[in-house]
Parts: C-alpha cells; structure tokens; sequence
C-alpha cells in the first residue's frame, strides 16, 4: 500500500510526540506542514516539512491547502 501522511503542526518545535513515536518506516511517508518561521528548527531535528503558506490563519486553510497541494 502507497500512502503519504499530512500532519499540520504549529507551536509544537520541541514536542511532535506523534511524530517522535512513529516507526521510521512511517516517518518516511510523513510531512509536517509547518510555518515558514519554524521551518528550520524543525529541520534541525531531521523531521521533514513542508513550509505551509496557510499556518497561522487556523486550521481550516490548512487543511484546505493539504488536499489541493497532497
């Protein structure tokens, strides 16, 4: 089965518990969708992003933004 995994994730740098209890199989399928200004501290932590022009104007833009870009 080929899947890829959307989390939006928004204040959270230093806590991605869903994240950090992943296999690294799953990781490999998963994106964070983040802000463009925490972006490199997530990168510091080896996750992978993609830099969301919608974080920070609620939850509906993003996800929104996630089904037209997935």
């Amino acid at each position: 089965m080929d899947y890829t995994i959307y989390i939006p994730t928004l204040g959270r740098v230093g806590k991605q518990l869903t994240w950090d209890h992943m296999p690294e199989s799953v990781r490999k399928r998963t994106w964070l969708l983040v802000s463009k200004e925490e972006a490199p501290f997530h990168r510091k932590f080896g996750r992978r992003i993609i830099a969301c022009p919608e974080q920070g104007r609620g939850l509906t833009p993003v996800r929104q933004w996630m089904l037209d870009h997935a």
